[in-house]
């Protein structure tokens, strides 16, 4: 992020790509840039801001970082990065906003164990009948968009 607020995707000393909008206070924000061959989409907020064609190589001759130069670690960004992520594919706008909406859960919010809410009633029935039951159960078993 530039000094002025202002968020970018950048071949170190080379190029950069930048959209059209700044983050200028402290709160915390939901960021994501997506790259497809030369389109970029930045995200703040599950809000989209495209920039122009952003036609670059990148070649790594020293470690990628977020949040840091990769060659030396100067220009450190002065804040929290959470739940960092790398995709070998660029999200959809819809996934972007399913991890949105996770807030505090997370993208990756992993399984919680079926709760059982209501048990089944007792039943009495004769000698060969056909008995259903039902139950009410709660938990998770996903992530918040698959793909991830």
């Amino acid at each position: 992020m530039l000094d002025n607020g202002t968020p970018f995707l950048t071949r170190v000393g080379i190029d950069q790509a930048n959209p059209n909008t700044t983050i200028t206070d402290t709160n915390l924000h939901h960021f994501a840039v997506t790259k497809a061959g030369s389109a970029v989409v930045f995200y703040i907020d599950s809000v989209a801001f495209s920039v122009p064609a952003y036609v670059t190589t990148y070649t790594f001759s020293s470690s990628a970082a977020i949040g840091a130069r990769g060659d030396n670690l100067a220009n450190s960004f002065l804040g929290r990065i959470d739940e960092a992520s790398v995709y070998n594919r660029a999200l959809s706008a819809g996934e972007i906003l399913s991890v949105y909406n996770a807030g505090s859960f997370g993208k990756c919010v992993g399984q919680i164990a079926p709760v059982f809410l209501s048990q089944p009633a007792d039943k009495s029935l004769t000698v060969g009948s056909s008995a259903t039951f039902s139950v009410t159960v709660a938990g998770r078993l996903r992530s918040a968009f698959s793909g991830g």
